[in-house]
């Protein structure tokens, strides 16, 4: 997942980036290509010190159901200033004819403002987005106080 991600972004990565790769079974960290060590989460915080994230992969987001919130909060907490956290969403089976591709993409929608709404509410900023050839959703955060926000707009 993380070369299709640097595949779509490719000047947000460095060799030297520490990388969060969080999905809902395991969260790994990477220095650059290079996995370091998987670590776990204690009483809701991450055994990692604020700011200390350059890239955050959030895989399969959609599954973290009501967890959603307070693990996009804990993504923030760790994320660097000029950090990006990157969201996966993908889509649901099209199988099974034209009711379950219109059910597929009604819960899809619905996902996607739920999720919009908690990058809101976080003061979170979409600076990118993409849909694949597969209906996979990314987002590409941002938080508003990074000089890459600073300088788009002038503050």
């Amino acid at each position: 997942m993380i070369e299709k991600i640097k595949e779509m972004s490719p000047s947000d990565f460095s060799p030297v980036d520490i990388i969060l790769h969080w999905d809902i079974k395991q969260i790994g960290v990477y220095f650059g290509e290079v996995h370091h060590k998987s670590i776990k989460l204690h009483e809701q915080q991450m055994e990692l010190l604020d700011e200390s994230a350059d890239k955050i992969l959030l895989v399969d987001f959609e599954r973290f159901g009501s967890s959603m919130v307070a693990v996009l909060s804990q993504a923030k907490r760790i994320l660097k200033r000029d950090g990006r956290i990157f969201i996966v969403i993908k889509n649901g089976s099209t199988r099974g004819g034209l009711l379950n591709l219109i059910k597929t993409k009604l819960g899809m929608k619905q996902v996607i403002d739920e999720i919009t709404g908690t990058i809101n509410a976080l003061d979170l900023l979409i600076d990118k987005n993409f849909i694949d050839d597969q209906q996979t959703v990314y987002f590409e955060l941002v938080k508003p106080e990074s000089e890459y926000i600073k300088r788009r707009i002038a503050i």
